[in-house]
């Protein structure tokens, strides 16, 4: 069973090696290594290069800065396994990664997805093992419920079957965020007929200093498109009665963290209305995923949005001041 590892690679020269380095010696041997540079301006081609030149495994994709979900995509367009795994390419894997998630193919048949568990490794070099999906039934809508109420959105570090990647639309205007990945894995796990979970640890997810990730305000605000489209899709399939009190989290995130942002309301001020106004059409719902707090400012942005700002940003500086 061949899987093909997907690299999306910008300017990460300082980090391929390690990345590359994690594939290559990979316990289970069946796999195929595609690095997508995404029009880096630094050694990243080079690097990937001089792989591919001692290895007949890896595959080096040059194309135009596009942004991830573009070069993700044009390493599912390339893939030639049964299954693909994504992976960035400031991060790496355990040695043990493809093979632990390889065997619950095995031995579930026909399994659409396998998710895996993350290690996450802070800039401080402590880390802590990410608790993966937490489910009951183990239904679509189980998983969907646990993406929203745990904030678990990743699709990099699982085995996803190929002829169920080719069947998701990849939004590739979506700005890098933990947005991007929100949009993709709705579609895979509604779109999957069996899904399964390894317990093994198979990412390790570097955090850096500076990343976007880091940055809350940044985040939310330019990665509310996802948000929105994520909102349409569970419109679209008719399943949003069911994951309600789960999406209005981070729908709720979204919306907080872009009244925090100093981004212009422009042309989300139609969106945020229409996810504001949904909010207040299931107010019993918003209670139990929502503060007091959090309440008055949602009511106060759907009379006025200014307004909502102004009071949110000054509650905060007083808790600054008195902290």
């Amino acid at each position: 069973m061949l899987i093909s590892i997907l690299i999306a690679a910008y300017n990460v020269e300082k980090y391929l090696d390690d990345c590359l380095n994690s594939c290559i010696n990979q316990t289970y041997r069946d796999i195929e290594v595609i690095v997508v540079n995404d029009g880096s301006t630094d050694n990243t081609r080079k690097i990937a290069e001089h792989y591919a030149l001692n290895d007949n495994r890896v595959k080096v994709i040059n194309k135009e800065n596009g942004g991830l979900v573009s070069a993700r995509k044009t390493g599912v367009e390339v893939a030639n396994g049964d299954y693909v795994f994504f992976l960035d390419g400031d991060d790496n894997l355990p040695v043990n990664s493809i093979y632990s998630l390889v065997q619950k193919v095995v031995n579930s048949k026909n399994v659409d997805i396998v998710f895996g568990k993350q290690r996450i490794i802070n800039p401080t070099n402590n880390s802590f093992v990410d608790r993966g999906h937490i489910v009951n039934d183990k239904t679509r809508l189980d998983y969907l419920n646990s993406v929203f109420c745990n904030a678990n959105p990743n699709i990099v570090g699982h085995l996803f079957k190929k002829n169920l990647v080719i069947k998701i639309n990849f939004h590739c205007d979506l700005y890098k965020s933990i947005g991007e990945d929100l949009v993709s894995i709705v579609q895979l796990i509604y779109f999957a007929k069996f899904i399964d979970i390894s317990n093994e640890i198979s990412y390790n997810y570097i955090r850096r200093d500076g990343s976007i990730t880091q940055n809350s305000f940044s985040v939310y605000s330019k990665g509310f498109d996802a948000i929105v489209i994520t909102f349409n899709y569970l419109i679209k399939f008719k399943i949003i009665d069911q994951v309600l009190v789960c999406f209005l989290k981070p729908l709720k995130t979204f919306i907080l963290g872009f009244l925090i942002s100093s981004e212009p309301f422009g042309l989300y001020k139609e969106d945020l209305k229409k996810c504001i106004e949904f909010m207040h059409n299931h107010k019993l719902e918003l209670k139990l995923v929502t503060t007091r707090n959090e309440q008055f400012i949602l009511f106060l942005a759907s009379i006025n949005l200014w307004l909502a700002r102004y009071i949110l940003k000054v509650g905060i500086n007083i808790k600054k001041i008195n902290s």
